[in-house]
């Protein structure tokens, strides 16, 4: 279903920070900054090598991994113009390109509020997520899967169209969070809602029949 050309393009976009990684190599320092916490400081570090290397071809070899199984689905056939479906693949490179690029931008010296741009980027892709997943029929790789959703299709578009709505006000709210702290927090919260909403309505359905 996916198109060969492109999936090797996703898998070479995965491999690409490592081109320009080297390009300023010697300049990296020898621990590479690559966790922030809540309050914006650096809390964790990673070596150069496994930083320029091994992150690119994790996410390369979790892309192919994610590419076989959207080609095994068997239901891959109801989803084939399916937005979510047909633009996985890209999810993995978009991400570790940003992310190299914002790293080695603050590795070098540069003022980079990692803060403030993860929660902008989160609540865009939330954003992005929640409007598309509840046009995602029934199948086993992307979308809601829990026992009641894979075992009913009501349960599933009933599921995903709750689960849109949650997912668009969860990103809002991340994103306001970088003028309201904390309120990414019950952004977050929100999220155990869709499951305890796909069990309310198989509760129901037992009840009903």
């Amino acid at each position: 279903m996916l198109n060969k050309r492109k999936i090797l393009i996703s898998i070479l976009l995965c491999l690409l920070p490592i081109v320009y990684a080297l390009l300023v190599y010697d300049k990296l320092p020898e621990m590479i900054p690559t966790h922030w916490n809540f309050s914006g400081e650096i809390d964790g570090y990673t070596s150069k090598k496994v930083f320029v290397f091994g992150m690119p071809i994790f996410f390369a070899v979790l892309n192919i991994f994610s590419i076989f199984m959207l080609e095994a689905d068997p239901k891959k056939i109801e989803n084939k113009n399916n937005f979510l479906f047909k633009n996985v693949l890209w999810i993995g490179p978009i991400f570790i390109n940003i992310v190299v690029i914002l790293v080695i931008l603050a590795s070098l010296g540069y003022n980079i509020n990692m803060l403030m741009i993860t929660k902008i980027f989160v609540g865009i892709v939330l954003i992005v997520v929640g409007n598309y997943i509840p046009k995602t029929r029934q199948n086993y790789t992307v979308g809601i899967r829990t026992p009641w959703t894979l075992n009913n299709e009501e349960n599933w578009n009933k599921t995903h169209r709750f689960g849109g709505k949650i997912l668009v006000i969860s990103g809002i709210m991340t994103i306001l969070s970088v003028f309201i702290p904390y309120l990414y927090i019950f952004a977050f919260i929100l999220f155990p809602l869709i499951i305890v909403y796909s069990y309310w309505i198989y509760r129901n359905s037992k009840k009903d029949s």
